[in-house]
């Protein structure tokens, strides 16, 4: 099952994970460095060190977004599982790229 990591009320990722590895993943310190690494259009990262992260169900839309970057992506049908989407505009300063492709995620 597709589930929504929130911060702060904002969607920010989507993890392909049963509903106990997505919050485990999501209260993960690599997790939230990534997040923290990450930047938003206005050069903000995603996550502000202080808001918890919380994890709901993904809507259809969601999982759409999900497909997409997988389908941009390398990864196949057998990656589907463990892997996550960021859901928000954002770039990762080291590697000077957009990213909504899917990422490994951290258990």
């Amino acid at each position: 099952m597709m589930h929504t990591v929130e911060i702060a009320r904002r969607p920010v990722a989507i993890i392909n994970a049963p509903l106990g590895v997505a919050e485990e993943w999501t209260a993960s310190e690599a997790f939230k460095k990534e997040l923290t690494v990450l930047r938003d259009a206005d050069g903000r990262p995603l996550w502000n060190g202080e808001s918890t992260p919380s994890v709901r169900a993904a809507s259809e839309e969601e999982i759409a977004k999900w497909d997409a970057a997988r389908l941009a992506g390398d990864a196949d049908e057998e990656d589907k599982a463990g892997y996550f989407a960021v859901l928000v505009p954002a770039k990762d300063p080291k590697e000077h790229r957009s990213t909504r492709q899917l990422r490994p995620a951290y258990a």
